[in-house]
């Protein structure tokens, strides 16, 4: 423990756009290939009101671009108070301007573009810091001042990370340590859950710094979800030792704890199982942020089981029975209630089984109508500043994605001229620059190879948007017979990346199925009853989907991956009640009977658990980042459906396997 957490406190953090590149790609290894040729596509664009016949403006303007140029890896800055010399307003320069986006097209507003090198991509949040540090200076000296491109969204994904870590664990914490209080109030009981969950993320931290995997926004999620494992695990084992402590007032300690561990431990390793393979479906992800998310989540759920089969015992050995008897009494006020529950829904279990079917058909309808997003705009508040001044560019002046047309150099003049104006007739391209536009300028590269370089400034849209251009750009090309022409760029391998991710879930899920299948059937050792657990926990499943329907929420580079955990959550109380009736149902006369004792045993630690999943994953809920906040609600709202399910048509669907399969001598009708 001490050497992962040793390495842990060296993790690094890498949430750079690059990071999302499906590296094997033609279209990655084209764009590497155009970074060599011609440098970093990636531009920050500062937009201020003013025009070019206000000399003051001007002279602020080229202030501000002298302070711009000393930005980190900047190597150029482009603004109409170059493009238009001295202020003075030739006629050309100035329509030059409007075209390329330096200037808006009634002359109101105007742009500083910011070129970078190739190591802009390791500085990207201090460029970002050093950038509000320039506005704060100069913003008084303009009408308006917005700030726009990639390197912001980068940036607002680092807050973002830190924003899980720092801002919504702390208080997943105080929330876990008030339901531990009160359900145990023992300070030891409270305790345990906390030293164990530190020392599972020490390892699994550890384990991600040795394996040097950047510590990226998808990896943000992970040391929540080993915490909240780690103490769902350790819930199910304390309840089950505290039942056996008082039911047997004369054992001893150490064999109340052997005997826990050898009625227990076998379902707290098949939950964390199914769980674990649920995430390490997502390491088929070609997208490594998704891959890395799945296989180090997975990894944890293994660190989870280790440390709580080495480290709890050790707890329990110091709990008296006379300081964990309020406990005990809460546990079983919760399980006698849980029984009449599971009791009605026997009563009701056609019904109950008839509307998991028509839910579980209309959420399937409702993922087939699910919108998907891969707009990175669209991944803030519409409040957000990130996205105000996008938006205010885009409108404005130019659009911050960049799409890179590659074309040949030694093309007609003419030819060129009808393929440029062919393209600035699209509703996805709000500018155009041209080597032409920017004669005079030493950088950003626009010939090399042979080649030429036209720099679209797009709308910032989703992959839908990318096709049209794709198409418009096709035509173009035909039109002024350039022949082949060479997309790339930072932009189009983001939507690539994303579409991938988007095929991610229909693996992910599927392979997820069939992984905790074959554990179930290791559990069940019974197809009739596999088949009676899997429907409630489909229909938790499925229900997600209805959930995002209803809530309007797209499939993202998040909520993309919900499925596959979802399933593997979900199981994990099924997990627990499955192998407690089939405990039961070895002794009992019905499957009544074995399903009263089993909600008795499990129900109440399902309820904390669940609770605390739960509420662990809402904190997420007010992030700045939609797809963590939407992450968040949704795994929310499926745990607490998993719960419901669990505790209402489990019971159900496990009385008429029963009544249809007898496994006892009376079958299911006793």
């Amino acid at each position: 423990m001490i050497i992962c957490g040793y390495f842990a406190l060296g993790l690094t953090a890498d949430n750079s756009i690059e990071s999302f590149f499906i590296k094997s790609s033609d279209g990655a290894r084209t764009y590497e290939k155009f970074l060599k040729e011609f440098g970093a596509d990636e531009a920050l664009g500062v937009g201020v009101c003013g025009g070019p016949e206000d000399k003051t403006v001007m002279q602020n303007l080229k202030d501000l671009s002298a302070d711009l140029l000393k930005l980190p890896n900047a190597i150029e800055v482009i603004s109409p108070a170059r493009l238009i010399p001295g202020g003075v307003d030739p006629v050309e320069a100035k329509s030059m301007a409007k075209a390329s986006g330096f200037l808006s097209p009634d002359g109101a507003a105007m742009l500083a573009l910011v070129f970078f090198d190739n190591g802009v991509k390791n500085n990207r949040r201090k460029i970002y810091e050093e950038t509000r540090r320039i506005k704060e200076r100069w913003a008084p000296e303009f009408s308006c001042f917005h700030i726009a491109g990639h390197t912001v969204i980068n940036a607002a994904l680092d807050f973002s990370g830190e924003e899980v870590v720092k801002k919504y664990f702390p208080i997943l914490l105080v929330f876990t340590v008030a339901m531990l209080f009160a359900m145990y109030r023992n300070i030891i009981l409270i305790a345990a859950p906390l030293m164990i969950t530190a020392f599972a993320q020490a390892l699994t931290l550890g384990i991600i710094a040795i394996s040097n995997v950047p510590f990226g926004l998808a990896l943000t999620l992970i040391p929540t979800m080993v915490f909240i494992f780690t103490v769902a695990s350790t819930i199910h084992i304390c309840f089950h030792f505290l039942t056996l402590l008082h039911g047997d007032p004369m054992a001893e300690v150490d064999d109340v704890i052997q005997k826990t561990y050898d009625e227990k431990m076998g379902a707290v390793f098949y939950s964390l199982a199914t769980t674990a393979a649920g995430f390490f479906s997502l390491a088929l992800s070609l997208v490594e942020p998704i891959r890395n998310l799945g296989l180090f989540a997975g990894i944890g759920c293994l660190m989870i089981l280790a440390s709580v089969w080495i480290m709890l015992p050790s707890f329990l050995k110091r709990v008296k029975r006379e300081s964990s008897h309020s406990a005990f009494v809460i546990i079983r006020w919760k399980g006698n209630l849980l029984e009449k529950v599971a009791l009605d829904a026997i009563r009701f279990r056609y019904a109950i089984i008839v509307a998991c079917v028509v839910i579980g058909a209309v959420s399937v309808g409702a993922f087939k109508s699910l919108p998907v997003n891969t707009n990175a705009l669209e991944y803030f508040h519409d409040s957000s500043p990130v996205r105000q001044d996008v938006l205010w560019m885009e409108k404005n002046l130019a659009g911050i994605s960049q799409v890179n047309l590659l074309i040949d150099a030694t093309l007609p003049d003419n030819k060129k001229k009808i393929f440029i104006e062919a393209l600035k007739g699209s509703k996805e391209v709000v500018s155009v620059i041209t080597k032409k536009s920017l004669e005079g300028f030493d950088y950003p590269v626009m010939e090399a190879s042979g080649r030429e370089r036209i720099i679209l400034q797009c709308v910032t849209g989703g992959k839908r948007s990318l096709d049209i251009l794709l198409k418009e750009i096709d035509q173009a090309g035909k039109l002024a017979g350039t022949g082949n022409v060479k997309v790339t760029g930072l932009y189009p391998l983001i939507l690539e990346s994303q579409e991938e991710m988007i095929r991610t879930l229909t693996r992910s899920l599927g392979m997820a199925m069939v992984a905790i299948a074959v554990l179930l059937m290791f559990i069940a050792r019974s197809v009739p009853l596999v088949m009676a657990v899997a429907i409630p926990n489909l229909t938790a499943v499925f229900t997600v989907f209805l959930f995002m329907r209803l809530l309007s929420i797209p499939i993202d580079l998040i909520t993309v991956t919900i499925a596959a955990v979802v399933l593997g959550i979900a199981v994990d109380d099924t997990v627990h009640l499955l192998m407690s009736y089939r405990k039961h149902i070895a002794t009992e006369k019905s499957s009544m009977l074995a399903i009263q004792k089993s909600i008795r045993q499990v129900g109440a630690p399902v309820i904390m658990t669940s609770v605390i999943l739960g509420i662990g994953f809402l904190t997420f809920s007010t992030s700045s980042f939609l797809p963590i906040a939407e992450f968040g609600v949704l795994m929310c709202a499926a745990i607490f459906t998993a719960l419901v399910l669990d505790l209402v048509a489990t019971p159900a669907m496990l009385y008429v396997a029963d009544a249809i399969f007898p496994m006892t001598g009376a079958g299911g009708g006793a």
